[in-house]
């Protein structure tokens, strides 16, 4: 358990901006957070009290108190949340692709509407997708499922701890390639 003391020193100050950027990261890029009807100021929000939250579970940092090094770590944790948020958002956005495919092979790629979420014109067949694919995201508490994993990833990659190297780069691409042939594989037998 942390004391108060302990509360506002620099190690623990540092941390707790480092975990409140990667939550910030985390909210804009999340599929279920997305919404373009929730404002930019309750996505802030909800990271800071998420912050508060993972606060007393955040391990001890891994990096030396510097300006250069703490710039550094806000710049990775901000990549390692839009890596998963993306990550996220591919596996969503198969459902959109699949649903434009269907559209189109129905005769109905000039009949689209402004999808709510998005704010873009998507053909019909695929915004239900769309809407079809976020109540099932919610039915099977996917939103709890991002919390837990935000618990589980401080402790495999502390605050201050993720670089982006190739390999991570590597398999962005690989997952979007595949969002295209999955996509087509659910779009075909219909």
């Amino acid at each position: 358990m942390i004391s108060w003391a302990q509360v506002f020193t620099e190690s623990y100050m540092v941390g707790f901006i480092l975990l409140f950027f990667r939550m910030a990261a985390l909210f804009i890029a999340t599929p279920i957070f997305t919404h373009q009807n929730i404002p930019i100021s309750i996505k802030a929000a909800m990271a800071f009290f998420f912050a508060i939250f993972f606060y007393p579970s955040m391990p001890d940092l891994v990096i030396e108190i510097t300006v250069p090094t703490i710039i550094i770590a806000i710049l990775g944790e901000i990549m390692f949340g839009l890596a998963i948020g993306l990550m996220l958002l591919l596996a969503y956005n198969v459902i959109t692709f699949a649903g434009g495919q269907i559209s189109f092979m129905m005769g109905f790629s000039l009949a689209s509407a402004i999808d709510p979420q998005s704010g873009v014109s998507m053909p019909i067949i695929s915004q239900f997708l769309s809407l079809l694919g976020l109540m099932i995201l919610l039915a099977i508490d996917m939103h709890h499922w991002i919390l837990l994993f935000i618990d589980s990833s401080l402790s495999a990659i502390p605050l201050g701890g993720f670089l982006m190297n190739k390999n991570l780069f590597d398999y962005l691409m690989h997952a979007t390639g595949n969002m295209f042939l999955v996509g087509f594989m659910i779009a075909f037998p219909i």
